[in-house]
């Protein structure tokens, strides 16, 4: 895939990432001895979530203007579908540690609802990573590569945790040939 284009999923690529960093700044910047949340945001919480809503809106944005350019140029469905099963297996550490917090999260009375929140936001980025997938598919099946109606499913299964990876896996595979 071009590396121009990779530049629109960027920071949907990163965006698990992002969440990660955000929650460090807000539990753990205090210990630290630069606080992050000092100098970033002048210890200002509405500041601190302005600026990662503005960064969510912004990824949402340029993935799904991706999802559009890479069906209205027809991208290679092949190095699409390479590049969404790399992007895929890159977040899972991130995944993974989020899931590990949410579960520390469900332990006490007052970051239940945080726990709520990380959900939501995983399931964001999920679509975000899975825009990459579901264009792979549907260019795949303009180019005659493979039918769509045999490999909806893939795209289906793009919005579904754990899944997502396989099926990236599965569509990468069936378009290499």
């Amino acid at each position: 895939m071009n590396k121009k284009r990779i530049l629109f999923f960027l920071p949907g690529i990163l965006f698990p990432y992002m969440v990660l960093a955000f929650l460090g700044m807000l539990f753990f910047s205090s210990r630290m001895s630069l606080d992050l949340m000092d100098v970033l945001f002048q210890g200002n919480i509405w500041r601190y979530l302005l600026a990662f809503t503005v960064y969510l809106l912004l990824s949402f944005g340029l993935c799904l203007g991706g999802f559009v350019l890479s069906l209205s140029k027809k991208w290679d469905a092949a190095s699409l579908a390479k590049t969404a099963w790399i992007v895929k297996l890159i977040q899972i550490p991130a995944y993974v540690a989020i899931f590990v917090l949410g579960v520390i999260f469900l332990t006490t009375i007052f970051l239940f609802a945080l726990t709520l929140v990380l959900m939501v936001l995983d399931y964001v980025s999920v679509l975000m990573s899975g825009m990459l997938t579901s264009a792979a598919v549907i260019n795949g099946s303009r180019s005659g590569k493979i039918r769509l109606k045999s490999n909806i499913w893939i795209i289906v299964l793009q919005f579904i945790f754990c899944a997502d990876v396989v099926a990236a896996g599965f569509c990468h595979h069936r378009l290499k040939k």
